[in-house]
């Protein structure tokens, strides 16, 4: 990837690495996770994978209007076949026009929600970057070592991006081509949004380093190496004969961030 990384200042510690490292095997996300503000962009979350919402801690639903909950459904079909036509074409490639004939509505229609294409592009960038976000502030705990934190970070990002292929190959072309600056504010507002998740992911492994837990490394690179790390775990096993759990690749990617291949 082109991007230049945001820089987070590295922490020193004078502890040792731990001799290795332990999965928490009951690790269950947050059930607050499942009510992030753009869930409905994402495919139901599958028995299995992810955990549903406890019974004792019901999540809070807002009663919608006939009207509203028909408002959202269509910028949800809106969202969904944009999202699908830039992972595919790219952004030159898609056309309002396209996404007028598949979804069915009138252009006009499409100007109710979004005042044009740049704006309906970064819509969708936005909205995932800040699902991404939402992972990192909801499943780091101070209770839980920094290793069950970056799992259950890493378990939860692939999950997200094996039910939002899409939003995952458009955030991996905006960053390998961003946007010309004719984006103005809307391009600003997706940079800056992907920074935060950067330096949020850095700040986490700073946090490891300072306890002890993690060696000392640079952070940007680091984040840096764990987020490619689950790129190419999420593009890796989509062919249906390869789809593995996500615990497992969890679990496989885990190893190989903190002990590598060398034999132990």
């Amino acid at each position: 990837m082109s991007d230049s990384y945001p820089r987070v200042d590295d922490a020193s510690t004078e502890r040792p690495i731990p001799l290795r490292y332990q999965a928490d095997e009951e690790f269950r996300p947050s059930s607050s996770l499942l009510n992030l503000g753009t869930a409905l962009l994402n495919p139901r979350i599958e028995r299995g994978d992810i955990a549903e919402p406890e019974e004792d801690a019901p999540l809070k639903e807002i009663p919608l209007g006939r009207r509203e909950r028909e408002r959202l459904m269509r910028r949800r079909e809106i969202l969904l076949t944009a999202r699908r036509l830039f992972a595919a074409n790219g952004y030159t490639g898609t056309t309002l026009d396209e996404v007028a004939r598949l979804t069915e509505f009138s252009k006009p229609t499409l100007y109710q929600y979004f005042r044009n294409k740049d704006h309906l592009y970064f819509t969708i960038l936005e909205e995932g970057l800040a699902d991404m976000r939402g992972i990192l502030d909801k499943e780091s705990h101070a209770e839980r070592s920094m290793g069950d934190n970056l799992r259950a970070i890493v378990l939860l990002l692939l999950i997200y991006f094996r039910k939002n292929t899409d939003f995952f190959l458009m955030l991996r072309q905006y960053r390998d081509q961003p946007r010309p600056g004719d984006a103005g504010d809307m391009q600003n507002a997706t940079r800056d949004g992907w920074e935060r998740f950067h330096q949020r992911l850095a700040a986490l492994l700073g946090r490891g380093v300072r306890r002890g837990d993690f060696a000392r490394y640079d952070l940007n690179q680091l984040a840096s190496i764990l987020f490619e790390a689950v790129g190419v775990y999420t593009l890796a096993f989509q062919k249906p004969d390869e789809l593995r759990s996500a615990r497992e690749m969890a679990d496989e990617l885990m190893n190989l961030f903190f002990y590598g291949i060398l034999q132990r």
